[in-house]
């Protein structure tokens, strides 16, 4: 009987030790290849787990295959991996990223002079409160005028952050307006855009702004035309120049044979307040407005 015994026991402590399957690997930062150490590796929903040492290596011991194998690290995705042999593995990890938009509930204000046409004018915009984490909407709405024949409304709507990533995001622009000088002019546009922005740091560019849409406009030179009605498409690039300046710089045209639109706006924004400088130029209208204002935050009171 107690032979039995010892046999059984000895075959217990023979398959404990066979059932263990030694696992090894080593764990990179995917962005510069250079291996990671301080890495906690865990075998999940257990508390086995282990560290990388200096050299971004680790062994971990499991009690069988397949298991399911954590990475963690501080200012990293963590990482979860399937093991279904006890192969050396090759962790790649990826820097996590943080970002958050502070451009959702905002009332704004701007005072814009044109130096051409419309000397007299302002804006208002305002910025709902964000949902589904940062996408928010925008609109606003401008007016500048000489008090006389001359105006110039714009109005618009948009879609912000629909994509909101580390190292990119996508918006929606919707805009329209209208154009009158005298009896010899009359504008009215109704664009679509998209803004694709890629958020990267080259030189003293800090991001890339594409933007492509479409433009449907109508004008007449004078009060005797009639409308002429044009379908044209949008395409332009922003930057943000200087790492201390900070100047947005959007630039956009809309080309067709009869009546090609060149806007180019530059703005800097402020602790308190905002500036920009908006070029516009069609056919027969040019103007140059400069503008200042600032923007305040409000909140809903909790219900």
């Amino acid at each position: 009987m107690i032979r039995i015994l010892t046999l059984a026991f000895l075959f217990t402590l023979v398959f404990d030790a066979t059932a263990q399957v030694k696992i090894m690997g080593k764990v990179y930062d995917i962005s510069d290849k250079e291996l990671l150490p301080g890495v906690t590796v865990k075998e999940v929903n257990t508390n086995n787990g282990t560290n990388t040492n200096l050299e971004g290596e680790f062994t971990l011991e499991v009690e069988g295959l397949p298991t399911i194998l954590e990475f963690s690290f501080i200012g990293m995705v963590t990482k979860k991996l399937t093991i279904e042999n006890s192969d050396e593995l090759t962790v790649e990890m990826v820097a996590d990223c943080y970002k958050d938009s502070f451009d959702h509930q905002l009332i704004g204000f701007n005072l814009n002079s044109g130096i051409i046409n419309n000397p007299y004018g302002g804006q208002l915009l305002l910025t709902f409160p964000a949902f589904l984490r940062s996408t928010t909407f925008k609109t606003g709405i401008g007016y500048q005028t000489n008090f006389d024949d001359n105006e110039n409304l714009t109005a618009h709507f948009t879609i912000d952050h629909i994509v909101f990533k580390c190292d990119y995001e996508l918006d929606i622009n919707f805009n329209y307006q209208q154009i009158n000088i005298g009896d010899q002019l009359n504008f009215i546009s109704r664009a679509v855009e998209t803004h694709f922005v890629i958020d990267k740091y080259y030189a003293k560019i800090n991001y890339i702004k594409i933007i492509a849409g479409a433009n449907n406009f109508e004008y007449r030179n004078s009060q005797n035309q009639d409308f002429k009605t044009v379908f044209a498409p949008i395409i332009g690039v922003g930057f943000i120049i200087g790492e201390w300046t900070r100047l947005h710089l959007d630039a956009k045209v809309s080309p067709n044979k009869n009546n090609t639109i060149y806007d180019l706006l530059l703005r800097r924004n402020f602790r308190f307040i905002n500036a920009n400088v908006h070029f516009q130029k069609m056919r027969n209208y040019t103007e140059i407005s400069l503008g200042i204002g600032t923007k305040i935050g409000y909140r809903f009171r909790n219900r």
